[in-house]
């Protein structure tokens, strides 16, 4: 997310975030390339990724604690039945 940010406040140019991926989340040149090719597609919508998994990750944790047959029991019913994220949230 800090790659996608500073790239498209236009803080750095796609040269150096491809380095930056490479030397800071240790992306090869053709990942990190591939990154700034969606960053520049698709603008700010990774964040939806790195949200949506503290979002879920909070949810299943909520419900099931750290035992793992039933976190993936959660996760089923989560995955099974249409949600909104407002429907996620953990008070």
């Amino acid at each position: 997310i800090e790659a996608a940010r500073r790239y498209l406040d236009g803080a750095v140019t796609a040269e150096a975030t491809v380095n930056w991926m490479q030397a800071f989340a240790l992306a090869s040149e053709a990942r990190a390339r591939q990154r700034v090719k969606f960053f520049d597609d698709y603008r700010a919508y990774i964040v939806n990724y790195s949200l949506g998994e503290q979002l879920v990750g909070r949810y299943i944790e909520s419900r099931a604690g750290d035992e793992p047959e039933r976190r993936w029991q959660a996760f089923n019913e989560l995955i099974s039945s249409p949600r909104l994220p407002a429907s996620l949230q953990v008070p």
